[in-house]
């Protein structure tokens, strides 16, 4: 009866203490997005999770967290919001090179229209109108689902404890919900279940929310995902069936202020009380507590820390629920198991790394998120905090693999420790309804997972995934007997017919080794599941609809800009210098007189210089001594790692700080050591084989067809191409100057130390500024075009035109 009363006066208290806030309120959706993929297109939980995660690790939203779910729609639309206006209003250079984000924007932007409406967006992409002061939708989907083994009953892990009867079973669930002005919130989940073992209706999810300004406050039964993590988490998933719970939450990410804004940034705060079953066998109705912290110090970096304890229940020294609180700081004592603040302990510490446009260096895709998550029972040293036997969940998630953006994976492993998800007093673990309440791999687990995805077209999405798990008890005593060994694969399809009509389907081949914990029982399995949804579209409505001022907005996104020739690591980048290639190779056709005058004077000057060849080496030689050398190693060095150097260091700058001009210093540097390579020093060695002065077969000895000849000097030829670079690029004559004494000490040293007659260096030295010189003059040229596409930027209008340069 205790129980019950806890339960009533807060349910209660939530919706009172939402009142006083209706002032603040925002007439937005506060009700959560579900984990649940009500339309297929996702995994574990709606499919706007996973769009908006896209846009957050591409960068376009900033320092966002994302890893404590469910979200609210208040909460999606806020984000999406910034991400819109940040657009709009062009403070987000990046997009214009994102075309592939528009799609998954622009149906972001279609499911929370309303929300976005009462912010005060409009503009492309943002339709209907803003929700009514109060909103009753009393059927939101309609699913039938259908399911089929052939050997077992399976367990489909994050499903919020669903279980397939074997042979065939089925279910049907629907969802409604209640919104009343931004400050308060119903929803409910039933289904009804019909199988061979299972006949009967359940509450999936079903709660009570209300908010305060920042603040809300949750009644009822919910799922929690906590962590990076996409097959399973370390401390909280939907594996099992949701916990009924109260939970204190943030609204929407927050910032602090003064200095830990910067130092901390948005936080996202979640603090809850739940109880567990009836049908435990040590302590029914047991209580479970935990509270998360997440962070985004910076836009590339989330962090969370979070902790969970049970106590308490049926049969254990009475507790008031006043009292619960005390168990938080006194529960965690080693020796205390007989006192009632005894329990449970969990503890869970993540963090993700995010890295966009990465796909300008690394091929494989435009953005990539790597992910770790630690989690352990126990502690050692008398402490609560250092663990004992952590297991760990990592993770990497490729949102556009191969440069695609119909194109996702997925990679994750995790283990769990002899000590995870069990106790010596709550005996049956950390479960619910027999299901791990955190991953589903249970004690000493293990999971392998694979997962592939690819939109056939906006309507058509396909999955494969392979998954390697063993599966652990997590009753005490029953830890370390029969384990479960589990390999799958399966494809998955999801189909959306219409704005109403969805359909999903599923097919998975099980090896499986002793099935549920059993020694001997092993089968092969085949499991189908296919879904039909039905989304309704009208809603029960009454008030006036209410949205903020509108902001003076420019369309959604500028026309695309072309392709970034100077982008190092792309196909465009090959193809220009393919291009200019060509326009080197082929460019004595379109020589005038002074340029023949030109070729003449370092043919002629080549041809002087063999004259000389053998005097000067003698003279060189005569005079080399060990001071020699070691000056002319460090000329070499200097003069070739200097100005490669100055001309990586340049790109990079340019990358990291936006500098066009220092980018393509960088960029046309490297093409010209390319083209002078690859098109002049290399083709003449082989084809010419002259001998190297310290072979003593005399300068005018040419064995062609030998790739180790002596004329050209690779070493003198990069640094002329790069001094050729620095210098048309430099304002000041005076670096153009140390540019090329730099250039010609190295082609002194290769004759210093017999590695090359003079009139190598001779030659090399025209090639490598030709070429430095050539390739800055083509490209000059090309950035230059009179012709460029610009943005109509009239609020009215949607377009882009072309405009010339007179």
């Amino acid at each position: 009866m205790r129980h019950r009363t806890l339960w009533l006066v807060m349910a209660l208290g939530s919706l009172l203490g939402s009142l006083p806030g209706a002032a603040w309120a925002q007439n937005l959706g506060i009700r959560d997005v579900p984990l649940k993929p009500w339309t297929g297109f996702a995994r574990n939980w709606d499919w706007t999770y996973d769009a908006l995660h896209r846009l957050v690790v591409s960068g376009l939203a900033g320092r966002v967290v994302m890893n404590t779910k469910p979200m609210s729609r208040r909460e999606m639309a806020l984000i999406i919001a910034d991400i819109v206006r940040r657009v709009q209003e062009n403070r987000v250079g990046e997009f214009d090179d994102r075309w592939d984000l528009q799609d998954t924007l622009l149906n972001l932007m279609e499911e929370f229209s309303p929300e976005l409406r009462a912010l005060g967006l409009t503009g492309f992409g943002i339709k209907g109108e803003p929700p009514r002061t109060v909103e009753l939708k009393p059927v939101e989907f309609l699913q039938v689902r259908g399911g089929y083994t052939s050997n077992a009953a399976t367990d489909l892990e994050n499903r919020s404890g669903e279980r397939l009867s074997q042979g065939a079973s089925g279910r049907v669930t629907t969802s409604s919900w209640l919104e009343a002005g931004g400050f308060l919130a119903a929803y409910a989940q039933p289904e009804f279940l019909i199988g061979s073992d299972t006949y009967g209706g359940r509450l999936v999810e079903g709660y009570v929310k209300g908010r305060a300004g920042p603040f809300e406050l949750v009644v009822g039964r919910q799922p929690l995902w906590w962590g990076p993590g996409f097959h399973g988490s370390m401390l909280f998933s939907n594996n099992a069936v949701g916990l009924d719970m109260v939970r204190l939450q943030t609204a929407n990410q927050i910032t602090l202020p003064w200095v830990f804004r910067d130092l901390l940034g948005p936080l996202k705060f979640h603090f809850f009380f739940g109880t567990l079953e009836d049908e435990r066998t040590a302590f029914p109705r047991s209580k479970v507590s935990g509270g998360r912290l997440d962070m985004a110090p910076f836009p590339w970096l989330e962090v969370g820390i979070a902790r969970s304890i049970v106590f308490d229940g049926d049969g254990r020294p009475e507790l008031h629920w006043y009292e619960y609180p005390r168990v938080l700081f006194f529960g965690n004592r080693p020796g205390t198991e007989s006192s009632k603040y005894a329990g449970d302990n969990r503890f869970q510490v993540d963090a993700t790394l995010r890295l966009a446009n990465i796909g300008k260096y690394v091929p494989f895709s435009r953005d990539a998120e790597l992910y770790l998550d630690f989690g352990w029972d126990d502690t050692c040293c008398e402490s609560f905090l250092i663990p004992l036997k952590p297991g760990a969940i990592a993770g990497l998630y490729l949102p556009n693999l191969f440069l695609s953006p119909d194109t996702t994976f997925r990679a994750e492993y995790s283990w769990a420790s002899s000590l995870q998800f069990t106790h010596a007093v709550w005996q049956d673990g950390f479960s619910r309804k027999g299901q791990v309440i955190s991953h589903f791999e249970g004690t000493s687990g293990e999971d392998l997972y694979f997962r592939l995805t690819h939109r056939l077209d906006p309507r058509l999405d396909v999955g494969i995934e392979l998954d390697f798990a063993r599966r652990g008890r997590t009753q005490k005593g029953l830890e370390f007997a029969t384990q479960e060994l589990r390999r799958y694969v399966g494809v998955d399809v999801s189909y959306r017919h219409s704005n109403a009509v969805s359909l999903s389907a599923g097919a998975r081949l099980e090896w499986v080794k002793d099935r549920d914990f059993i020694p001997g029982n092993d089968d092969i399995n085949q499991v189908y599941t296919a879904a039909l949804t039905y989304a309704f579209e009208p809603t029960i409505g009454t008030g006036r609809r209410v949205s903020l001022p509108p902001d003076a907005l420019r369309p959604l996104s500028p026309p695309p800009r072309p392709p970034d020739p100077d982008q190092i690591l792309s196909w465009e980048y090959a193809a220009k210098v393919a291009k200019d290639g060509w326009a080197v190779a082929t460019s004595p056709t379109r020589w005038t007189a002074m340029e023949w005058l030109i070729a003449g004077g370092v043919a002629a000057a080549t041809g002087g210089a063999m004259l000389v060849d053998k005097e000067i080496r003698d003279v060189t030689q005569g005079h080399r001594s060990q001071t020699t050398d070691t000056v002319a190693n460090v000329v070499t060095n200097f003069g070739l790692i200097v100005p490669a150097a100055a001309l990586a260091a340049s790109y990079v700058a340019g990358e990291v700080f936006g500098d066009e001009r220092a980018k393509q210093r960088g960029a046309d540097g490297v093409e010209a050591t390319i083209l002078s390579n690859l098109m002049l020093v290399y083709p003449i060695k082989f084809l010419l084989g002259r001998s190297r002065p310290a072979d003593e077969r005399g300068s005018q000895d040419y064995r062609p067809f030998n790739i180790s000849g002596s004329m050209p000097s690779f070493h003198t030829t990069q640094a002329f191409t790069a001094a050729a670079v620095l210098a048309e690029y430099a304002d000041n004559p005076w670096v153009s100057a140390v540019a090329y004494a730099l250039a010609a000490g190295v082609g002194w040293s290769r004759v210093h130390k017999d590695k090359h007659w003079f009139s190598d260096v001779v030659l090399s030295a025209a090639i490598g500024t030709a070429v430095g010189k050539g390739v800055v003059y083509l490209n000059k040229n090309r950035r230059e075009s009179r012709i460029s596409v610009v943005p109509l930027t009239d609020p009215d209008t949607w377009g882009a035109a072309l405009q010339v340069k007179y």
